[in-house]
Parts: structure tokens; sequence; C-alpha cells
């Protein structure tokens, strides 16, 4: 089964309580044999460090657990802070 998807943060929804959002929106798509994905930035890439963390979760029709899970993970370490890198 071939399918897609898009999210798209509503931004103003945090802006009252400070918070600063990192993405903008999220794509995702699948096909017989792979799942793709895309992460759109709300602005430029942050100079600071972060971790991003996207989790894929695999549920069978009217199953109470997920069938499978899986995790990317991507560290992105900050600019050198007097001459150190973080």
């Amino acid at each position: 089964m071939d399918g897609a998807a898009i999210f798209t943060a509503d931004q103003r929804a945090g802006a009252m309580h400070g918070k600063q959002f990192l993405l903008d929106s999220v794509y995702a798509g699948i096909d017989g044999t792979f799942v793709y994905g895309r992460l759109d930035f709300a602005g430029p890439v942050p100079e600071m460090a972060f971790d991003l963390v996207v989790n894929l979760e695999s549920w069978a029709s009217g199953e109470a657990r997920s069938q499978a899970d899986s995790a990317a993970r991507c560290h992105r370490a900050g600019p050198p802070v007097n001459g150190v890198e973080s």
C-alpha cells in the first residue's frame, strides 16, 4: 500500500508561551519497500547544539500495540565556544 502525509506545525499555538519552533513541516511517504521522510526547518538550521530523533512505528489494523518500531537519531554539534567544540 502506497501513501503520503504532511504535518505542518501551528506556530500560533505556542507563541504566547515563548516556544521556539525549529520544525515547520514533516513529510512522509511509503511504498511497498521503503518509508520516506523530509523535515523542513522553520528557518535556517539552528547553530546551537541539538538532537533530532525520528521514531517510526508500524501498527496492524485493530491492534493495541505497535508491531515494529525504529528510531533515527542525528546530533548537531553547536559552534565552538571559546575555541572548544560542543
